[in-house]
């Protein structure tokens, strides 16, 4: 009994120890309320949430994670819907910019006429960096030249007597200078850009005598130009007139006898003479369209010298230059196989050039049809169509629907009109009855000589040929023997000029022989001094 009760004490010890703990605590600390399970019971503090108002708290939280997915939401879409805005303000932008357009037809049956006169003195014309500066034939050519360059705001035209007309356009007019001379009258134009029609553009390329003034033809009799060619009035007789807000045809700035290889240099930013890498057209190439001639070879030669325009000098040639390399020059032959340099830049300043430096006549077709055929792999531009003459004099239509695809206009086959009459009134131009005839019976064969038939073979590249459609069945027993020439380089023309190359024995022996003759033909004079008269 005694011993059960001893170990109920020893138990009970501990908690009779922690009750006099916390009594003797609570005498020192008063403020405290109370023990309780031997531990000190705090108050909790004042900002202490109820399970209700963390409940409401919590309810509160989700609602605005929702609303901050909304708002998310709506900045995307706010961002998507900012990014059409901008793509269509530069689409629309873009279509302004497309739209610096010729005026209707109604004014003044050309492009780009005046809405009013800056300047009404007649004694001012515009001092800014001119765009181009050069004579014009009248009123209308100065309203072309402007209309023609994508750049130009103003014009200034003024005449100073019967021949002499000139032209200055600039792409604004901040400066103002009065002409000196009394007989001088000058005015300021301002180009007009109306919202009118839609334009397709369009480069037509080709060599002389390739077809260029019937694809012309046949071009405006099919398709509605934005605006006259003034400078071709048989032109405008056959040109469809153009509907408000359609879509019509407007012509790119450079010359169509431009070199095709000088073309595809400076639209890959070459520095040329006569090129400018920055031309508005090289900017809008993925807009513009290219429709190229090429000619049977065999064809083309014989025309250039029926009708050799800026050729004259090579394709009328007589003689075997002394500084002649090639072996087969004979003087029948001389106009085929000497080479030719001949230069015509364009009307438009710094839009080209026709020409360049060729080892021979033939290498002339094979550098402008090679041109060509890289402008269409490497240009850049919308679409590169090779045109065959043979294939536009024959078949029309089908020419005329390619076109079509090219330009985003439809002409119905049916619809297509047909060039008859020659195309232009000069370089003997034939009818489209005589120019069938001609391809049919192939007769323009038979004015070659052996001798210039081979010479004329030899120097053609047959694959570029082939590749563009012509078979050249009468140069097939020479294809052994064919030896390709390339463009001259700018320092080999110099050179051939300077004739700074080596020459064969008997080349050197004919030109001593020459000028040993000349020399006993006209003898040099000693000049003598002249007396004095005497007093």
């Amino acid at each position: 009994m005694t011993i059960g009760l001893a170990c109920g004490v020893r138990q009970l010890f501990p908690i009779l120890l922690s009750l006099v703990f916390c009594g003797v605590w609570l005498l020192l600390h008063p403020s405290l309320p109370g023990c309780e399970g031997g531990a000190v019971a705090r108050p909790p503090p004042d900002d202490w949430l109820s399970p209700e108002q963390a409940k409401a708290l919590q309810t509160e939280n989700t609602q605005l994670s929702l609303e901050l997915e909304k708002a998310k939401e709506e900045l995307q879409k706010l961002n998507s819907t900012y990014g059409q805005v901008v793509s269509a303000y530069a689409a629309a932008k873009e279509q302004l910019d497309s739209t610096t357009e010729m005026l209707p037809l109604e004014s003044h049956n050309t492009c780009g006429a005046p809405s009013s006169l800056v300047a009404t003195s007649g004694r001012v014309y515009c001092g800014d960096v001119s765009l181009e500066l050069g004579r014009a034939r009248d009123f209308a050519h100065c309203q072309l030249a402007c209309a023609m360059n994508s750049s130009c705001e103003f014009y200034s035209y003024w005449s100073s007597g019967r021949r002499t007309r000139l032209c200055r356009i600039t792409s604004s007019c901040d400066h103002k200078v009065n002409v000196k001379e009394l007989n001088e009258h000058v005015q300021i134009y301002q180009r007009v850009v109306p919202v009118s029609s839609k334009r397709s553009l369009l480069q037509l390329l080709g060599m002389y005598d390739s077809g260029t003034n019937l694809m012309l033809a046949t071009i405006v009799s099919n398709f509605p130009l934005c605006c006259q060619q003034a400078y071709r009035p048989d032109i405008m007789d056959l040109q469809i007139e153009a509907q408000d807000h359609g879509r019509c045809l407007h012509w790119a700035t450079p010359e169509k006898h431009v070199n095709p290889l000088q073309m595809l240099d400076a639209l890959k930013g070459q520095k040329m003479k006569h090129w400018d890498p920055k031309l508005v057209d090289f900017q809008q190439k993925h807009q513009i369209a290219i429709v190229a001639l090429v000619r049977d070879p065999l064809a083309q030669l014989q025309s250039w010298k029926k009708a050799p325009y800026g050729l004259e000098r090579c394709a009328k040639r007589k003689r075997c230059a002394f500084h002649s390399t090639a072996t087969d020059c004979i003087p029948t032959t001389a106009w085929i196989t000497e080479p030719c340099t001949w230069w015509d830049p364009a009307r438009h300043h710094n839009a080209g050039i026709t020409g360049g430096s060729f080892p021979s006549l033939p290498a002339i077709w094979n550098g402008y049809t090679l041109g060509y055929w890289r402008l269409r792999a490497e240009s850049g531009y919308k679409q590169v169509l090779l045109v065959k003459f043979e294939e536009l004099v024959m078949a029309p239509a089908a020419v005329v629907s390619r076109i079509s695809e090219a330009m985003d206009m439809r002409v119905h086959s049916e619809d297509v009109a047909v060039a008859e009459r020659a195309a232009k009134a000069h370089g003997k131009a034939k009818d489209r009855n005589a120019a069938i005839k001609s391809l049919e019976s192939r007769d323009f064969v038979k004015s070659y000589t052996a001798k210039e038939l081979k010479a004329t073979c030899i120097r053609l590249n047959f694959s570029l040929a082939s590749s563009v459609g012509y078979r050249l069945t009468e140069c097939e027993d020479f294809k052994g023997e064919a030896k390709l020439e390339e463009p001259y380089s700018d320092t080999q023309a110099v050179a051939e000029a300077k004739q700074d190359i080596t020459l064969p024995e008997e080349k050197k022996a004919q030109l001593l022989r020459f000028q040993s003759r000349r020399a006993k033909r006209f003898p040099s004079k000693v000049l003598k001094p002249r007396r004095r008269p005497t007093r």
